[in-house]
């Protein structure tokens, strides 16, 4: 009888964690940080770069999380260093920022981090991903039929301006600085419309390499200027807030740009690995307790 108890017991709390993992999998994705128009907010986690959003800074709606994955950026096909310079495809958002130590400490406290090192250099590199299809360091979409990423063509490359460090913190940790994303085709012509992704990773002196973020990046010809991404912006924001079906600017229709981003939205938007981890972790310690308080006390019993 005691045995068959606690086989039965052993069965009924393995079936309970299963549906907890499950659950807490479950929230994980249903409730993902989606994609910002944003900067990129840096943080300090336990030596560990954090990657997360700084929205609408110094603004009424001013917020910040640790939780944002997956960023929009427009690239101007005239370009923005001087000619010469300039490469086919040429932005500088999203930005990257992060809170001051002193100024900001309240804030960095809510978020459960501190302030970057003082005076330290920051760079971003590329990593090598994949969004369903063959890896690579770029991915592209033409943006036609259904979304399908894959490696940009031979030849194709991409760049941040300057090479190295793009910036350094201040004394306290503060930053805000912009690296200038650069799309080419190394020769003649230039990349195709489409989207294209990177998922870099941030150094901070000092710090070990955040995780990726996901750059979600416009490159077409028709946006040449600032003035151009401005317009294009407010149209893609009347498309997301439900005003409208079509993102139109100078007659094309670039609702497909929102349909990469919340592909890729729905590609990342899982539970961190770790925070999975501790529940599992604390529901097994959980059960495999009160199954040792169980089993001495029929023990107890049957003696």
């Amino acid at each position: 009888m005691m045995n068959r108890l606690t086989v039965n017991s052993c069965r009924r709390d393995l079936s309970r964690l299963a549906a907890v993992v499950a659950l807490a999998v479950s929230a994980g994705r249903s409730t993902p940080a989606l994609a910002q128009h944003s900067d990129v907010l840096l943080a300090n986690v336990g030596g560990h770069v954090a990657v997360g959003a700084a929205s609408d800074i110094g603004g009424m709606g001013e917020s910040f999380d640790l939780d944002t994955r997956v960023f929009e950026g427009l690239l101007l096909g005239a370009g923005i260093l001087p000619p010469g310079l300039a490469k086919d495809f040429e932005g500088n958002e999203p930005g990257f920022f992060a809170l001051d130590g002193t100024a900001n400490a309240g804030e960095l406290s809510t978020l459960g981090a501190a302030a970057l090192p003082g005076n330290a250099d920051v760079s971003v590199s590329l990593t090598t991903f994949s969004l369903g299809g063959a890896p690579g360091e770029v991915l592209y979409w033409s943006g036609g039929g259904a979304v399908a990423f894959e490696p940009v063509p031979a030849g194709v490359t991409f760049n941040f301006a300057p090479a190295g460090a793009f910036a350094t913190t201040g004394p306290t940790g503060a930053l805000d600085g912009h690296p200038i994303y650069q799309l080419d085709n190394g020769g003649a012509g230039q990349p195709a419309d489409g989207v294209y992704v990177i998922a870099p990773s941030v150094t901070v002196a000092g710090l070990a390499p955040s995780n990726p973020v996901y750059l979600v990046l416009l490159a077409d010809e028709l946006v040449a200027s600032e003035a151009d991404a401005e317009d294009l912006e407010v149209a893609l924001e009347q498309l997301e807030e439900g005003t409208t079906t079509e993102a139109i600017f100078a007659g094309k229709d670039f609702a497909f740009y929102e349909e990469a981003v919340e592909f890729v939205d729905a590609t990342f938007a899982v539970p961190e690995p770790s925070a999975v981890g501790l529940v599992v972790a604390a529901l097994g310690a959980a059960i495999v307790r009160r199954r040792v308080r169980n089993w001495q006390r029929l023990r107890a019993t049957a003696l």
